[in-house]
């Protein structure tokens, strides 16, 4: 039994009592700090020893974990906290007065980790509730980035130090706030509301004093590539890091001290479960959180196996089906907390201090009238390979060009044309990471007024994606159709409920067009002149109009696509000029470096 006072004769109370001890010296007194850390620490390991052993003599703390790690009575994810303990401890208890002083960011890892310990203590080994005091101490010691977060203007005025490419709106910072004050939280805004830019914020809040501290992202497949450039966007000053490569490779990298780490949901299905006992993150966030609705699905197990202190959900539709969603969810965030025999009052009470969510009429006069959102994406294998082949058979007719020879423009649009094609889908395979973004856009789709207008230049495209959308309600709208059948079409969009979607022909749906009801456009590939996509996005923000309309262009990373979106905004060329004389146009309407970047980009694939 660890030494106590007499008037601490329960060892919890005692306990308790060092505890808060170390949370008060943290902050002015970082030697007595660690020392009472230690002293915890080596309270704790006695108790267990007594309990599951004998007594514990006055064995100090590294050999009660010696002793205790023998005996098998420590899990493997308590055993490195105590380490990290000791060795701060001992380094406190033992500095020279010529020694720089220990400053409160070094003790910050010794004291976390003294957290952990108690929580597993009091929480699994003796199945009790952490005591409330425990708790506020943990609190007073949060950084104070958090701290100051219940103040109405302290994530603003985190902004200067952040330096935040462009500024957030009033209910992001809500969001952030939000996030970053709860252990368990279910941001559930509606598509369109900057779901991912506020848990990047709140994770830089969270993050950005510890490079010891770490987090975790798990999103489909086809959005960790755009979630790695959010981060490059938004979170400049920590180290992240898709998860890659072949299960080997993965392993190795969930163990690099790299503060963010971006998986899949099928990545963690496979790695979960091999993941060593002593890899715990500060943070868990699982997007599209819909995923895990199955809660005795392989996903949702893997995704409950991982070790963290946090733990959030991002979601659009966090309640699908029915309230066993909701649960599984739940079960993720804070076991225990809901589950499907209560009644909806019951439910609401549990999760309210846990869960938010606004919808784009609440927040309309907050944002602009139209939201554009990039969403990058990489080839799949399967593309990436006919890609790289189309570029190898025509390499002569790049060849010829670079070395002065005369091209014509059609034979230049014939190539370019082709390139970007494949970047919509593959033909032979019919595989399309476009098609994989949407069909996640769609399942999230729930509303009565949720209708989505999926622009593409050619119909092939759009033909392509109506034969996936077979159980989705939708209609086709191209220049093949008879006037009668086109105002059929629009008919049905403006007064059927949703979920809905239109699929449109860019140049049939550029002009003459009222379809304001849209929620969302998708430009599923961009257009050579960027006037005629304004024309078409205009054709749904119409005057009367009293939501914001939420635009989505998808662009193929490392590819012609994202070069020709490149060089349209920096120097907004009218390509249709161009394209609609090929034969008769002047080549130097595109200058021989336009051509290069558009159409050299893809030799990163040539090996």
């Amino acid at each position: 039994m660890c030494s106590e006072p007499e008037d601490f004769a329960d060892e919890s109370k005692y306990l308790v009592s060092i505890i808060i001890k170390v949370a008060k010296f943290a902050k002015h007194d970082s030697e007595t700090a660690l020392m009472y850390a230690r002293k915890s620490a080596e309270c704790i390991c006695s108790n267990i020893f007594s309990r599951e052993v004998g007594d514990p003599g006055n064995n100090r703390l590294d050999k009660l974990i010696e002793l205790l790690s023998n005996q098998k009575k420590l899990p493997e994810r308590i055993k490195l906290p105590l380490r990290v303990i000791q060795q701060y401890g001992n380094y406190g208890a033992h500095i020279q007065p010529d020694q720089e002083p220990i400053t409160s960011s070094f003790v910050e890892p010794c004291i976390i980790a003294l957290f952990q310990v108690t929580s597993w203590y009091f929480h699994d080994y003796l199945n009790n509730e952490i005591p409330p005091l425990v708790v506020t101490a943990i609190n007073d010691f949060e950084p104070e980035i958090q701290k100051t977060s219940s103040s109405s203007v302290s994530f603003e005025q985190i902004a200067d130090n952040f330096k935040l490419p462009s500024p957030l709106r009033t209910y992001q910072w809500e969001g952030v706030s939000f996030l970053a004050q709860r252990d368990a939280a279910l941001l559930a805004d509606e598509m369109g509301l900057g779901k991912t830019i506020q848990a990047i914020i709140a994770l830089r809040a969270i993050l950005h004093k510890s490079i010891s501290k770490r987090a975790i992202i798990i999103a489909p497949s086809s959005l960790t590539f755009n979630w790695e450039q959010e981060m490059c966007k938004w979170a400049t000053d920590l180290t992240f890091r898709r998860v890659m490569g072949s299960f080997k490779d993965r392993q190795a990298t969930y163990q690099l001290p790299i503060q963010v780490l971006i998986a899949s949901y099928d990545q963690i299905r496979t790695d979960a479960i091999h993941m060593s006992q002593n890899l715990r993150f500060e943070i868990a966030i699982i997007d599209e959180a819909q995923r895990i609705k199955s809660r005795h699905s392989m996903t949702a197990l893997a995704c409950r196996l991982i070790q963290r202190r946090k733990s959030w959900a991002l979601s659009g539709t966090p309640l699908e089906n029915n309230v066993g969603d909701l649960e599984s969810v739940f079960l993720f965030l804070r076991s225990g907390l809901i589950d499907a025999g209560m009644s909806p009052r019951e439910i609401h009470a549990r999760i309210r201090s846990h869960f938010l969510r606004r919808r784009k009429k609440e927040v309309a006069k907050e944002m602009p009238p139209i939201i554009i959102q990039d969403i990058l994406l990489e080839l799949s294998d399967t593309q990436k390979a006919a890609y790289t082949n189309l570029w190898v058979e025509r390499k002569e007719l790049i060849r010829g060009y670079n070395n002065n020879a005369t091209v014509s423009g059609t034979a230049l649009f014939a190539l370019i044309t082709k390139l970007k094609q494949i970047c919509n889908y593959e033909p032979k395979s019919n595989e399309s990471i476009k098609w994989a973004a949407l069909s996640e856009m769609l399942e999230n789709l729930s509303e009565p007024d949720d209708k989505i207008i999926v622009f593409s230049q050619y119909v092939d495209t759009l033909k392509f994606i109506s034969e996936r959308m077979e159980s989705f309600p939708h209609d086709l709208y191209t220049g093949q159709l008879s006037p009668e059948l086109r105002q059929q079409v629009l008919e049905r969009f403006r007064t059927q409920k949703g979920p809905r979607a239109l699929l449109v022909s860019l140049r049939a749906g550029g002009v003459g067009l009222n379809i304001q009801e849209a929620s969302t456009v998708v430009l599923f590939d961009r257009w050579w002149n960027p006037a005629v996509e304004d024309q078409a996005i205009q054709r749904a923000h119409r005057f009367g109009r009293e939501r914001p309309l939420h635009v989505i262009r998808f662009l193929i990373n490392d590819t012609i696509e994202k070069r020709i979106n490149e060089i349209l905004n920096e120097k907004r060329i009218d390509f249709e000029a161009y394209i609609e004389n090929a034969e008769n146009a002047d080549i130097k309407m595109l200058t021989k470096e336009d051509l290069r970047r558009i159409l050299n980009l893809s030799e990163i694939y040539i090996k």
